[in-house]
């Protein structure tokens, strides 16, 4: 199962899986979308049901003073995360530091052999604005943000309006990658976030968009789970015919 935070997740995450998770396309997955971070509130019925359940959700980056006013995610800046599910299911955690110092393995909360649950949140990545700069760091704060950065090439040659041109000013008129993600961050308070969706989803090279890194790991950790339990299902129906055969 995967639980996806947002409309524009709902509308891609199916299509990276086509495109670049074959074993996880031919698989029997759920994606349901839980409208914010809220997949905690399903916590009891996925613990009942045991079902193997990616979590996609965002980083939601706050300021630690005041209101909690939301912000662009720094490192060693005392940031907290609005996000519900990463402070009351799994990790538990509230302070930015400490969610972006876990590694993958940490992100996983083990159950049983059979029954995990994953979280996958945006992280930091290396990027360049342009072929002749050093790369540098940037951390997304939501879907939109991460997708744009990984692939600052594909986007700062579309044509479109709303948030698809909103990125591609922001993208040209950056002069560095913390300009841009500040850009990026003022563009999605008044864009529609399933409107951008659907434009990249009617892209005729949709496949060559890379996945954002944390909901790539994370499609990774679930297609293993799923393929290594059907491997184990096979193996055991295999037993059974070989112990029916015997008998007869």
């Amino acid at each position: 199962m995967i639980l996806a935070e947002g409309t524009a997740e709902r509308i891609l995450v199916p299509q990276f899986i086509r495109s670049h998770f074959p074993g996880l396309h031919g698989c029997y997955v759920t994606l349901l979308e839980v409208g914010g971070s809220h997949a905690h509130r399903l916590a009891p019925l996925i613990e009942h049901l045991g079902v193997n359940t990616l979590i996609i959700t965002d980083l939601d980056a706050v300021e630690a003073e005041g209101h909690h006013k939301k912000t662009t995610p720094s490192m060693s800046a005392g940031q907290l995360t609005a996000n519900s599910v990463l402070k009351k299911w799994y990790p538990k955690k509230n302070t930015l530091d400490s969610l972006l110092e876990l590694d993958a393995a940490d992100k996983e909360k083990v159950y049983d052999v059979d029954f995990s649950v994953r979280v996958a949140y945006q992280t930091p990545v290396r990027i360049k604005l342009s072929a002749a700069d050093e790369p540098s760091e940037a951390i997304p704060r939501t879907f939109e943000d991460a997708l744009v950065l990984e692939n600052v090439d594909f986007f700062k040659n579309l044509s479109g309006a709303d948030l698809l041109g909103s990125f591609k000013k922001a993208i040209e008129s950056s002069s560095d990658v913390q300009t841009l993600c500040d850009a990026l961050f003022s563009s999605l308070d008044s864009g529609s976030k399933a409107g951008f969706a659907l434009d990249v989803l009617y892209l005729e090279d949709l496949k060559s968009v890379c996945v954002p890194t944390y909901i790539s790991e994370g499609l990774a950790w679930l297609q293993e789970k799923l393929l290594l339990r059907q491997q184990e299902l096979l193996a055991d129906t295999g037993d059974a015919e070989t112990a029916t055969n015997e008998g007869t």
